[in-house]
């Protein structure tokens, strides 16, 4: 399972890479796949965004 993740990771990396736009739209999609992070910014609860974001974060960086 973590050799599938790293390969997602590493993807997702260079995706990001490639320009900003890239970077706008896979913020997004990652907000859009994190329900919690959504309603958060939706809600304009920006300390709520901030602890989901980190959350996902430690969450990647473990994998």
């Amino acid at each position: 399972m973590r050799l599938v993740a790293r390969r997602v990771l590493k993807a997702s990396c260079r995706v990001c890479a490639k320009s900003n736009t890239s970077n706008c739209f896979f913020f997004a999609n990652f907000i859009k796949k994190n329900p919690p992070m959504l309603r958060a910014l939706q809600c304009k609860d920006w300390a709520e965004f901030a602890k989901c974001y980190k959350r996902s974060y430690l969450y990647k960086k473990h994998i």
